[in-house]
């Protein structure tokens, strides 16, 4: 029985007999893969596919590869997961796959280096008196490597959403059928190409010093160094995964009331079509200062400036300048234009922003703002694009926001690596049941 076994960007070619124990199975991936030894003292292990869905757990190790079932020329993930997500016992159904940046970030380095070995050669011709390993082009002939690359291609032909599993867990094979998606040469040429990096590698760190050695140990310092920031923040800057909500303030133009968004990173105070005709000042545009406006969300056509418009804000009565912008989802945005010459403090301490004469206007609240949009008529880009991003990931059956979500499950879920718009929309759709919120968002890459 020929089994593929594929760990980030490390592929196995196991030949073993259909009787061999899960047990002894991994043992050979240990032997190939020493770093799977440490990342198993605070992982646990899951052999996944779209057929088979596996945890590594001592009820599991005496089963035979049949039992399990495995067949023929199988492809498996080997994935590793928090062991708390794992209970002792799991049934095959309740294991999902992990996104790729929690298994990656969690490798132990203080025994990296040491873990760096390799068998020797030909050490692993027979193991356990069932099986022979092999791992690349220089151990295995180029039918078996053809015939590899020729499962993985029809996987992919068959099921176009599973190049996002192959993303999470071989992004070279996914990146090498996107490039040549109907073309299974060049696509075999690219798995050759990599298998060949990888066994490049895998001699490289026979010698710790060596220069490619010395690169792949940099580079899981740095995974495990943004992981270790990402985890540092997950619990003392909690609030950094909150959306920070924008400045807004009340407005009179032309005595018509409307609200404006108070931006110090602007340069210009911008205002767009339909409001400058709304407060009936359109009339005053000087198209001769047509242009572009370069900024952060793209390019915009400038229609023309506004010289002189005189705005109350307060009890002040302020001239301002504005550029008509065209498509502009911010109606009126005060920048720099304006804060300066008027001497502008934007408060947060106290939520205000205090004009040059003192006078002091109040920053609306994020429930405020939502009341005056709706009163006032204005158009909401931001929960405009939040409905949007939320209908693309989610079914229309999620739960209406009065269902409250648990904040230490969410916080489970995030520190997994599961987006938090997406896992607070599962926990709202699931009612807090944690299990049913993992299994469909680990669900999502391998079946939508």
């Amino acid at each position: 029985m020929k089994v593929t076994v594929v760990f980030n960007d490390l592929i196995s070619l196991q030949d073993v007999s259909e009787d061999l124990e899960l047990e002894s199975l991994m043992a050979l991936l240990k032997e190939e893969w020493p770093s799977l030894i440490e990342l198993g003292k605070d992982k646990n292990f899951v052999l996944a596919n779209t057929n088979l869905k596996i945890a590594v757990v001592p009820s599991e190790l005496k089963k035979s590869l049949k039992t399990l079932g495995f067949s023929d020329d199988e492809l498996v993930y080997l994935m590793a997961v928090p062991k708390t997500v794992i209970p002792q016992a799991p049934t095959q159904q309740h294991v999902r796959q992990l996104p790729q940046a929690s298994q990656s970030g969690q490798i132990d380095l203080k025994g990296l280096i040491a873990a760096i070995k390799v068998p020797k050669k030909g050490s692993s011709s027979q193991k356990l008196g069932q099986s022979s390993s092999s791992s690349g082009p220089a151990s295995k002939s180029t039918a078996d490597i053809k015939a590899f690359s020729k499962k993985m291609w029809e996987q992919l032909k068959a099921d176009p959403h599973a190049i996002r599993g192959f993303k999470l867990t071989a992004p070279s094979i996914a990146n090498a059928f996107e490039t040549y998606p109907n073309d299974f040469e060049n696509f075999h040429k690219e798995v050759v190409i990599m298998l060949e990096k990888r066994d490049r590698l895998v001699a490289a760190l026979k010698d710790e010093t060596s220069a490619e050695a010395q690169e792949y140990i940099a580079r899981q310092i740095k995974i495990q160094n943004i992981e270790d920031q990402y985890q540092y923040a997950l619990e003392h800057l909690p609030e950094a995964y909150i959306p920070v909500k924008l400045l807004h303030i009340h407005v009179k133009i032309n005595g018509v009331e409307v609200l404006a968004m108070v931006d110090s990173g602007a340069q210009n105070s911008i205002i767009n079509p339909r409001i400058a005709k709304k407060c009936n000042i359109y009339e005053y545009v000087d198209e001769r200062f047509f242009s572009r406006a370069n900024g952060i969300g793209g390019d915009s056509k400038i229609i023309g400036r506004i010289h002189s418009c005189k705005m109350q804000i307060g009890s002040s009565f302020i001239t301002c300048p504005f550029d008509v912008l065209e498509e502009q989802k911010v109606e009126i945005l005060l920048g720099l234009s304006f804060l300066r010459p008027n001497a502008c403090i934007i408060d947060l301490r106290r939520n205000v922003l205090v004009l040059g004469d003192d006078n002091e206007v109040p920053f609306l609240g994020e429930e405020q703002y939502k009341k005056e949009v709706t009163r006032l008529g204005h158009s909401n880009p931001y929960d405009h694009e939040e409905s949007q991003e939320a209908s693309a990931s989610v079914s229309a059956q999620a739960p209406g926001p009065s269902e409250e979500v648990d904040s230490a499950k969410l916080a489970e879920l995030i520190s997994m690596g599961m987006d938090p718009d997406k896992a607070t929309i599962a926990l709202k759709k699931y009612k807090n049941d944690l299990q049913r919120a993992i299994d469909s968002l680990f669900d999502e890459p391998m079946d939508q």
